[in-house]
């Protein structure tokens, strides 16, 4: 490596020889469908998976260099794959918030450093975005497509479902589906034998290296452990 300085790539596991749990695509999911804007949205993915892969990995990646790390480009583009899937998910145009110079940016708003439009770039297979995801099989990724009334999530009791998964929630509901009545019981989950693991936080440090708002750094860390303690208590297990 050449910046800043020459020196050998370095990583530093926060577990020694091992990464604690970053957050759970049951999660990623819940963020999806309970983001309505592209400001709520964004705050939401930075403040959890993104920071996350970051601060696990450390080395080169915890720092402003963290591009030198060829697992940055690997990490980004999944986070590019979830803006898609939220884009999907009746988001396709949706963009607004503060940008780095002006409190409301707009898709006619120029990008740093490039100065292409926000349009530009905003849908995946038009103007510079040459580049689609493929969907994968039915089933077999929680992430691909929201989860309708038939998957595991809908078998939740009726206040988790609601809480963690709205756009769900009215599909068990619209359906007719049983599992719209509240229940405690953990028929039709998956794999009694595990749980979903609990992600580490981002640090104060990391959000204020970031100029991220420490309060809501602090208030998405508690949101995650709440979504954690509320699914196992509830019965849900992982397939993954």
């Amino acid at each position: 490596m050449h910046y800043p300085s020459d020196h050998c790539l370095r990583r530093d596991f926060d577990r020694g020889d091992a990464i604690q749990a970053w957050h759970s695509t049951e999660f990623i999911q819940s963020v999806i469908q309970r983001s309505d804007t592209m400001a709520v949205f964004r705050e939401s993915i930075e403040n959890s998976q993104h920071g996350m892969a970051h601060l696990g990995i450390r080395g080169d990646m915890v720092l402003r260099h963290s591009p030198n790390d060829f697992i940055f480009m690997l990490h980004h583009a999944f986070v590019d794959r979830i803006w898609a899937v939220w884009q999907d998910d009746g988001h396709e145009s949706t963009f607004d918030g503060p940008g780095p110079n002006e409190p409301n940016m707009t898709k006619d708003s120029r990008i740093m450093f490039f100065n292409e439009s926000v349009e530009s770039v905003l849908s995946l297979g038009r103007g510079l975005m040459c580049y689609e995801y493929e969907d994968p099989e039915e089933g077999s990724d929680l992430l691909a497509k929201r989860a309708g009334a038939s998957s595991a999530l809908a078998a939740l009791p009726n206040d988790v479902l609601c809480r963690w998964y709205p756009q769900t929630c009215s599909e068990v509901a619209v359906a007719g589906d049983t599992s719209a009545v509240p229940r405690t019981e953990t028929d039709g989950l998956v794999d009694p034998q595990s749980q979903l693991p609990m992600p580490a936080e981002i640090s104060d440090d990391f959000a204020r290296m970031h100029g991220f708002n420490v309060d809501e750094v602090r208030r998405m860390n508690a949101m995650a452990k709440q979504f954690v303690t509320e699914m196992n208590a509830a019965g849900y297990r992982p397939k993954h």
